[in-house]
């Protein structure tokens, strides 16, 4: 039997945007804690259409992108954080980390980013490792924090609760500890922006886990 989730899924954004096109405004309720503390799972969106160039400090800005990815592939990267900084928002960067330079780093800090949260999903490289699919992923993330680190900025850990690293959180808050950074972790595994929910089988603790598992670490729980 085909899996019809993709496409109801691609339905829904697809829905998303004949509403927003004519009206210019859309609510939605937030759920996942991704943009914690900012956004918690529950609260009511609404949404505008709005001209970047009318953006001002303190906007929540959401915007559409084929696929995903990570941030330092865009070769336009530093020029549209250099815009963003010029209008006084107050960025911070999602990255694996494993792409960032001594250089990239100086650059982070000189615009004045305020936070970058570098995903790391095991303590153990085998795990990491395998996660990622790329060898040698956590030793270049690591090595990544630690330019950042010198350089000034504040760094969080991000770990994503999933099936293979449930059990791992721990060794990673200690490793953040260790880099001098800061420890946050997430439960949520949300299918991909083309819609596709093959990653959800990533999906680990239950809910009861979760909340175990955040009172050892002494994190509140986003739900």
């Amino acid at each position: 039997m085909p899996d019809l989730a993709p496409a109801a899924d691609a339905l829904k954004c697809d829905l998303a945007a004949e509403v927003l096109r004519p009206s210019g405004q859309l609510r939605l309720r937030v759920s996942g804690a991704s943009m914690l503390p900012a956004l918690w799972p529950g609260y009511i969106l609404t949404i505008h259409r709005q001209d970047p160039a009318q953006l001002r400090p303190g906007d929540l800005v959401l915007a559409a992108r084929n696929g995903g990815g990570e941030v330092l592939l865009r070769e336009d990267f530093f020029e549209i954080l250099g815009h963003a900084r010029a209008l006084l928002f107050n960025v911070r960067l999602k990255t694996n980390g494993t792409l960032l330079r001594e250089r990239d780093a100086e650059r982070l800090h000189d615009l004045g980013v305020e936070q970058v949260q570098v995903s790391i999903y095991s303590h153990r490289p085998e795990v990491h490792d395998g996660i990622t699919r790329i060898t040698g992923s956590l030793e270049r993330s690591v090595q990544g924090i630690r330019l950042l680190k010198s350089q000034g900025l504040k760094v969080a850990v991000s770990d994503v609760l999933m099936r293979q690293n449930m059990h791992d959180y721990a060794g990673v808050q200690a490793l953040a500890a260790d880099l001098g950074a800061v420890f946050t972790m997430d439960p949520t595994v949300t299918p991909k922006m083309n819609g596709d929910r093959s990653v959800t089988d990533l999906r680990g603790p239950s809910p009861l886990d979760c909340e175990k598992s955040y009172a050892r670490t002494g994190i509140p729980t986003p739900f």
